[in-house]
């Protein structure tokens, strides 16, 4: 669990290098792991699947795969386009 309650204090660069990790120990383990990044609030157009599929160099999947290589699962649970404070955003 990674927790910050303001913007840019760097939550998702550190979850970021914890799943690389994730990751690279699972491309040489016998049993490969499966990421799930969940991101509880969003606002704005950018989104964290697509900075991490992009950093990672990973694809992000929506839900689990049975082929034997490792994942990682993005999900946002709740999003508002507009840049505001989830507070602000919900109200609209």
């Amino acid at each position: 669990l990674v927790f910050g309650a303001n913007t840019d204090v760097g939550k998702t660069l550190i979850t970021t290098g914890l799943i690389e990790s994730t990751i690279v120990h699972s491309q040489t383990s016998a049993t490969p792991l499966t990421s799930i990044y969940i991101k509880p609030l969003a606002a704005g157009e950018s989104s964290d699947e697509d900075f991490l599929s992009q950093t990672l160099n990973t694809p992000v999947m929506k839900s689990a795969s049975s082929d034997g290589s490792p994942h990682l699962i993005c999900r946002t649970l709740y999003h508002w386009k507009l840049p505001l404070s989830p507070h602000l955003g919900s109200r609209i």
